[in-house]
């Protein structure tokens, strides 16, 4: 019955979970409610609704308390208040891993408080907490300048197995990508931004190519030396079309150098954000364009009469 009654409780407080005002009252309830609502107001703690991306400070001085309170008491005498042992395992709550997130709550907390060796082994004891065989997360982001070494920390090959959505801004260091490639293949959802080339991006191509049902691809912001034609854009397009049987949502800011999106009749969403400094000349490889179920069209710098004959095959549809 006790079961039953947590899996009703599961249940409803999962409708909640972007009502995050809501879930705390339940948590007051009794012990039986704040069971159940606490691994859902935690599997993505540092969620915000800021524009600019930008945690509070009563968010960073909260989370950060949680984290460093799963320290073990020798890491804890840092210049550091003490702090009790947590009510529950909090990370092992956690679903959505941020680093750019995660840094900053360790940066503002420590930065000024603690020396540089201090600061450096706090945040990779820290680090260790969120990776390892405890733990598995389906959101994944990184983002650029932030060398977290993934790939050399026990326990990688667990907690991102289950990967469903990740992020990643920058390409400065490949081998992270490569090593997801090894243990990521039920990645549905892609966000790159900021490729740039030429470089050895071997690590992104490599990574689309192996997930098994890929949805929802965004790709933005390729520095490419001023050369639209380079071949990058065309191994990327090839690697786009072997996912043409799962691509619902696709996103890219580059005109197409080949016919890949006549591949992907399977599409819902689509937009195609061509840079201002891209001359669009003939030939051209979005006409006669036929997506058959496509829901949303979005397009900049695109020549009217293509977008015309695009509108024209989708109201046939």
């Amino acid at each position: 019955m006790v079961y039953l009654i947590n899996d009703v409780l599961y249940s409803i407080f999962e409708e909640l979970r972007n009502d995050k005002k809501s879930l705390y009252s339940c948590l007051l309830v009794d012990r039986t409610w704040c069971v159940v609502a606490v691994p859902i107001l935690w599997k993505n703690p540092t969620r915000t609704d800021n524009p600019n991306y930008y945690l509070s400070e009563k968010v960073v001085c909260a989370l950060f308390n949680v984290i460093y309170s799963h320290l073990s008491v020798e890491l804890r005498e840092y210049d550091i208040e003490t702090y009790q042992h947590p009510s529950f395992n909090y990370i092992n709550f956690w679903r959505h891993l941020d680093f750019d997130h995660l840094n900053c709550i360790i940066e503002r907390k420590l930065i000024g408080t603690s020396n540089d060796s201090n600061v450096s082994n706090i945040r990779n004891e820290m680090l260790k907490l969120f990776i390892n065989r405890d733990t598995k997360f389906t959101h994944l982001s990184i983002y650029i300048n932030y060398d977290c070494q993934l790939y050399q920390i026990s326990g990688t090959e667990h907690c991102f197995s289950e990967l469903e959505s990740f992020c990643y801004t920058g390409n400065s260091d490949q081998n992270i990508l490569e090593g997801l490639a090894k243990i990521c293949k039920s990645i549905k959802k892609l966000v790159f931004d900021i490729i740039r080339y030429p470089t050895d991006n071997s690590g992104f191509i490599k990574l689309i190519e192996v997930q098994k049902n890929l949805n929802d691809v965004c790709i933005f912001h390729i520095y490419d030396g001023d050369d639209p034609n380079n071949p990058f854009y065309k191994t990327l397009e090839e690697i786009l079309i072997k996912h043409a049987n799962t691509l619902k949502y696709l996103r890219i800011d580059w005109k197409p150098i080949t016919r890949f999106l006549s591949y992907l009749v399977n599409l819902l969403s689509l937009e195609i954000r061509i840079p201002y400094l891209v001359y669009y000349n003939e030939p051209d490889n979005l006409k006669n364009l036929s997506f058959p179920i496509l829901r949303i069209l979005k397009v900049r710098q695109i020549p009217s009469k293509i977008i015309t004959n695009l509108i024209e095959k989708l109201s046939k549809s």
